[in-house]
């Protein structure tokens, strides 16, 4: 089961996009192969990254429909790990193309999982695991 439920605010999602659908697709099947519920904790709602200090805009795909935050919990309400780890090499399995970035087990992504779909491919500053 799929789950929308924001940590900070409820969940906003402005225009669907065909790449995200085909993310909460593999993230539907993922879970009910492990029968298990994925808590989708952010889309294109609070503040997810600082502005460019030259440009102004924000570089987060947050705010293109392009980009979701995800989670799984055990039962206890803790990080299910394992089951993240899982979730995140199932994606880079059935989320085929480059443009796909799972990001995970990084600085600012120890508590979750963040999928974007970048086809401009930028320069990330941290390793993608």
């Amino acid at each position: 089961m799929i789950e929308f439920k924001g940590l900070r605010e409820s969940i906003r999602w402005g225009s669907p996009r065909e790449e995200i659908l085909l993310v909460l697709k593999r993230l539907c099947e993922f879970s009910a192969r492990q029968g298990i519920t994925i808590r989708i904790t952010s889309m294109n709602d609070h503040s997810h990254q600082q502005a460019d200090p030259e440009t102004g805009q924000r570089a987060s795909l947050h705010y293109s429909d392009l980009a979701l935050d995800c989670v799984i919990y055990k039962r206890d309400g803790t990080l299910h790990k394992a089951m993240m780890n899982k979730l995140v090499r199932h994606l880079r399995m059935h989320l085929l193309g480059a443009a796909y970035d799972i990001v995970y087990g990084t600085k600012g992504h120890h508590t979750h999982c963040h999928i974007e779909y970048d086809c401009h491919q930028r320069a990330s500053k941290e390793p993608h695991v």
